[in-house]
């Protein structure tokens, strides 16, 4: 039984990761054609909504049984990771390219363990180290395909390590209200909380930059799709994953996300990698395949 669970973790983050990854290439359409804060807002608050109706509907567990988990760290940890963070990686949309976003994210795994060893005591193993090593290099070939010279992109390619590292040492209270409030519970409230959060942003946002134009429909199109396919699909399918799989491998396997959502940019949207992306691509699920087989041995 708790193999069976093991493996629908597993399942459930490579789904997660897929979904996350094609949900960055619908959010920078939207952001593009809108702008950051009511995006992200309006996302968050439709996908909080409607994490909690299916966990109302699906769940074992009620509304009024989760309430005493709503604490105020548990309001602090909503509004920095599901606002501030969120905000924060809506605006590197605005700098550098969804693609090269969902690349550059996956440095998450190197951070979560170098976290998890530093101040949970996780205890880990040379060859894990080596596997991650690996796994950083892929990922950094594949999102800057060989060329360091400092642009505006590149700027937000340093935000976005940024906010990874906030998103990363987030991992152990995302597993913890998790286990204790359920998936869809935890998730749907803590993207409530965000959202209200960034409301005051967006009564500031001029109309005009969301409003009054074929483009902007378009734009909240693709919203939507963002809404479905990260808010309320990947988040949820992520979170169910942390009761099962620890948080670093749960990072890790994350890598695998973008060289399946990598061909959908290339073929609808026309954002291809290069050989050397390839490279790091491959490296990027060798890596990750194998960090399974070295947790199941363990």
């Amino acid at each position: 039984m708790k193999q069976e669970r093991f493996i629908a973790g597993i399942l459930a983050i490579l789904c997660a990761s897929m979904l996350s990854s094609i949900g960055w290439i619908f959010e920078g359409e939207a952001i593009a054609r809108l702008a950051p804060v009511p995006v992200i807002c309006i996302a968050s608050l439709l996908g909080g909504a409607s994490l909690l109706v299916l966990g109302t509907c699906t769940g074992k567990r009620s509304l009024r049984e989760i309430l005493p988990y709503l604490t105020i760290s548990f309001l602090i940890f909503s509004i920095f990771r599901s606002g501030i963070i969120s905000l924060l990686f809506g605006y590197c949309l605005t700098l550098t390219s969804s693609t090269k976003a969902m690349f550059l994210t996956k440095i998450e795994p190197y951070m979560v363990l170098l976290i998890q060893i530093l101040f949970y005591g996780h205890r880990t193993t040379p060859a894990h180290l080596l596997l991650l090593a690996a796994h950083l290099a892929g990922a950094v070939v594949l999102s800057t395909g060989g060329s360091l010279f400092f642009s505006t992109d590149r700027l937000g390619d340093l935000l976005i390590l940024v906010a990874v590292t906030g998103n990363a040492a987030l991992y152990g209270p995302s597993q913890r209200y998790a286990q204790q409030m359920g998936a869809l519970y935890a998730s749907g409230v803590s993207q409530l909380i965000g959202g209200i959060a960034l409301i005051p942003l967006l009564l500031a946002t001029p109309l005009d930059s969301v409003r009054g134009s074929a483009e902007h429909l378009v734009g909240w199109y693709y919203a939507l799709a963002t809404v479905v396919v990260f808010y309320i699909l990947s988040t949820a399918l992520w979170f169910f994953s942390l009761k099962e799989v620890p948080a670093w491998l749960a990072s890790a396997l994350r890598c695998v996300g973008p060289v399946i959502a990598a061909p959908i940019a290339w073929l609808v949207f026309g954002q291809g990698l290069t050989l050397l992306q390839t490279c790091g691509a491959l490296v990027v699920v060798g890596t990750s395949l194998w960090m399974i087989i070295l947790e199941r041995r363990t």
